[in-house]
């Protein structure tokens, strides 16, 4: 394959994932300005809110990547019968789980909250995470079935579709935060209460259209229907897991880092709080082009190595890395020059914004090894080789990044700027060991099969094309 066929490829999968990743940000983007004009106390409990919910996604996220890792094998083994199954496997597991944990995440959320602020936060900071965290929880369910529906689509080389769906999701959160929080003609508005709710009703309406897709035989390659098994097999979801376990220990690994990080932060004050999420917020923009990328380069290598191509895996993996690696050094040069004017956007509270712009500039050297990370890191998740990545993120995350902050923030007296300059430190020890993974070349043998295949096992170009 020449590499004008690589970059067609390529392309086609990432820019629409980069398309759903704009529209989050966005969303997300804009509900931070919302909130943060309510005060620096209703943004710090949000942020506080966030890691927590990331920890959650990562205990789910088990089903979620073994379900796009096994339906892009079985698309490139040309056995869709066999990836109908696995998302119907996925997704009855997913919801089910996720649902405990959903129930047990609102009845102990503001335990959660108080043990990141070590029982010494701010009283308004507390009451703000507990308030966000439990509607977020609450609505979670609704939105679960989106991350397992989006996930197989992407694995069968549709990321067109879950687009569409994150266009009309983010567009209902955009519509409805301002009305809500603030109030608009007959609305009332609610504070903090009304930007949660906006968020709870577009992951409503994101899972409901998910399912809609998946059920209607007009539109997406992946479809569920009455000859699908709904009951739980152990036969299709223990490949599922085996590759999933990795990646969820790789998320719990990640989160549970970033839970200790994050009360490492709170112990600095709100300011530094508040100035920690709109750094977050900011960066989450070059990790459009990362995560877009990222997908690609899972469905890719993933679909490669189920049609026997194991050469063209590896090309599609180093191919796209390189455009990501453009986009984001691009982006790393965006957060240096216009640091102040990015984070002016977010807030009006002087001290928040001297910090935040701060730090951008040190986040701005880390862009070039995020992208070997993030691109990297998808294509072994997509030869199955989770178990190495999960090494890679607890020796970076756990040995050098808490380490560093603890040392930087406060044993050196570097406050905020300490802990990111850690992070810069991890990301860039990370990147050297994800490249010499990739480059031996042992991910390509890690899975002898794909999975369950009753049907046709007739192979197919990646991603359809």
């Amino acid at each position: 394959m020449d590499n004008r066929q690589l970059r067609s490829s390529i392309m086609n999968l990432s820019l629409p994932v980069m398309g759903q990743m704009l529209s989050q940000t966005f969303a997300g983007i804009i509900t931070q300005m919302v909130v943060g004009h309510l005060g620096a106390a209703e943004l710090a409990g949000v942020g506080l809110a966030n890691r927590i919910m990331f920890l959650l996604i990562g205990a789910v996220s088990a089903l979620s990547v073994g379900n796009t890792v096994l339906v892009a094998r079985n698309i490139g083994a040309g056995d869709e019968k066999a990836a109908h199954q696995v998302l119907a496997q996925s997704l009855v597991a997913g919801v089910a789980g996720g649902a405990i944990l959903a129930l047990a995440g609102i009845c102990v959320s503001r335990y959660m909250i108080l043990f990141l602020v070590q029982g010494k936060g701010d009283p308004a900071v507390v009451e703000a995470g507990v308030l966000y965290l439990r509607i977020i929880f609450g609505s979670m369910v609704l939105g679960l079935p989106m991350f397992f529906i989006g996930g197989a689509l992407r694995g069968a080389g549709d990321t067109k579709t879950p687009m569409f769906i994150s266009w009309a999701t983010n567009g209902v959160q955009i519509l409805f935060s301002y009305p809500l929080t603030y109030g608009l003609g007959p609305l009332p508005g609610w504070g903090l209460l009304g930007a949660c709710l906006a968020q709870g009703l577009s992951r409503a309406v994101g899972g409901l259209l998910s399912v809609w897709v998946i059920v209607n035989p007009k539109i997406g390659r992946l479809r569920l229907t009455r000859e699908v098994k709904y009951k739980p097999d152990w036969t299709i979801l223990k490949p599922i897991l085996k590759i999933g376990f990795p990646a969820a220990g790789e998320q719990l690994l990640r989160q549970g880092s970033q839970l200790i990080y994050t009360m490492l932060v709170a112990s600095m004050g709100t300011v530094a709080i508040a100035a920690n999420g709109l750094v977050m917020t900011v960066q989450s923009l070059s990790f459009m082009p990362g995560f877009g990328f990222g997908v690609a380069a899972t469905t890719l290598v993933g679909q490669s190595l189920g049609a026997k191509r194991s050469e063209e895996a590896a090309a599609y993996g180093w191919q796209t890395n390189r455009y990501a690696t453009y986009f984001m050094a691009a982006m790393g040069v965006v957060f240096f020059l216009f640091a102040e004017p990015l984070a002016a956007i977010f807030t009006t509270d002087l001290e928040v914004r001297r910090l935040t712009a701060f730090c951008l500039r040190i986040v701005a050297f880390s862009q070039i090894p995020f992208s070997y990370i993030m691109v990297l890191c998808g294509a072994l998740r997509g030869a199955g080789d989770t178990k190495w990545v999960m090494y890679i993120t607890g020796v970076g995350q756990w040995g050098i990044r808490l380490v560093l902050s603890f040392i930087f923030g406060l044993w050196c007296g570097w406050g905020l700027p300490g802990v990111w300059l850690a992070m810069t430190v991890d990301v860039f020890v990370r990147m050297f060991f994800v490249i010499a993974r990739f480059r031996s070349g042992k991910w390509k043998n890690i899975m002898a099969a794909a999975g369950p295949r009753p049907g046709r096992r007739q192979a197919t170009h990646p991603a359809g094309q």
